[in-house]
């Protein structure tokens, strides 16, 4: 009788050890509201937005490297595929296969950085220069119907940039560099702070590497500055300021009997012609917020984006200079009272 109490009492104590330890390894999740995005055009919460909506957020992007390209900090949301080429002087990108992909860009996918559109009137996104990722908060893209929001131009998806403010000191800084094969290195450093009712942060890189092919010789310089000002607690004002020049040297394509041969070796002409693209571009913009009441209020956006690209190519050269004024007035109406509870 004793044996059988014994069996008994071990096998309730391995039930509960079980069940304990099934306990212990179920993690109970309550999705966040109090994530605010943007991309809808509107302030709302994550929890409350109907859309394919996801957001790549510090707590990703500081455990990445500082990268000079926007697949990396895209690689693990779902539904984009991005095409890094060439050091990230040509970059690829579509949503759900949507999103038209031209040799240097991407067409029909919006490109937002702090509220204002980087795609050209025609709705291409030449490149991702204007960004610099070592001064991104938060990356939220949106896929699916909600695109129409902003337009014929955002057929394949939107992805709304949001760059760092400083923090809440009265003088910050911080640089750091880094370095890799093929004579590759970065280096960079901002500078900000915050007094009375402005948040101001100016944010610089240099970049510089060989590539792994000959004449793949790359350099870029980026700058960009951003205040928050609030005159009052219903009035927010942004200007932003964003100067990008990049470099890049053009091995162009070899037969296969030359790839053979040696991998590195560039085209025959590259070398003698000089093939290169550069790339410069001023974007100066304003964005801000007028509050009338609880559920009233007035965005705008103005910029003023001015570039030139130059092409070499087969000894002859191509020239192109574009200025895209643009500006934009949205009024909020909401009804109802917002649910915290989810």
């Amino acid at each position: 009788m004793k044996k059988i109490s014994v069996i008994i009492l071990l096998l309730l104590s391995s039930a509960f050890l079980a069940n304990a330890q099934q306990l212990k390894d179920t993690i109970s999740f309550k999705y966040p509201s109090e994530i605010q995005i943007t991309a809808p055009r509107m302030n709302a919460p994550l929890s409350e937005i109907p859309f394919a909506t996801s957001i790549v957020g510090p707590n990703i992007l500081n455990e990445q490297p500082r990268t000079i390209s926007i697949d990396e900090a895209l690689k693990l949301v779902p539904g984009v595929k991005v095409d890094n080429q060439s050091d990230a002087e040509r970059v690829h990108l579509s949503i759900r296969g949507q999103g038209i992909l031209t040799e240097r860009g991407t067409r029909g996918i919006n490109l937002l950085i702090d509220g204002i559109p980087m795609n050209d009137p025609t709705g291409f996104v030449p490149d991702f220069f204007n960004i610099d990722f070592n001064n991104v908060e938060k990356i939220e893209v949106l896929r699916g119907s909600a695109a129409a929001l902003f337009g014929g131009s955002s057929s394949g998806g939107i992805i709304s940039i949001n760059t760092q403010n400083a923090p809440n000191v009265p003088l910050f800084g911080e640089i750091f560099g880094t370095g890799g094969s093929n004579g590759f290195w970065k280096a960079a450093g901002k500078f900000g702070g915050e007094s009375n009712n402005a948040n101001y942060l100016v944010n610089f890189s240099r970049t510089m590497g060989d590539g792994y092919r000959q004449h793949e010789h790359f350099w870029g310089n980026f700058v960009s500055g951003k205040m928050t000002y609030t005159p009052s607690e219903n009035i927010t004002l942004t200007p932003i300021f964003v100067y990008t020049d990049m470099y890049h040297e053009n091995p162009e394509g070899v037969p296969l009997a030359t790839y053979n041969l040696d991998p590195k070796i560039p085209n025959d002409a590259s070398i003698p012609d000089n093939e290169y693209i550069e790339t410069s571009r001023v974007t100066t913009g304003l964005t801000g917020t007028i509050k009338f009441t609880d559920n009233q209020d007035i965005r705008f956006d103005g910029y003023v984006k001015k570039g030139t690209f130059t092409e070499s190519s087969n000894g002859a050269y191509n020239f192109q200079s574009l200025t895209t004024p643009g500006a934009s007035v949205q009024y909020d109406l909401g009804f109802g009272k917002p649910n915290s509870s989810y």
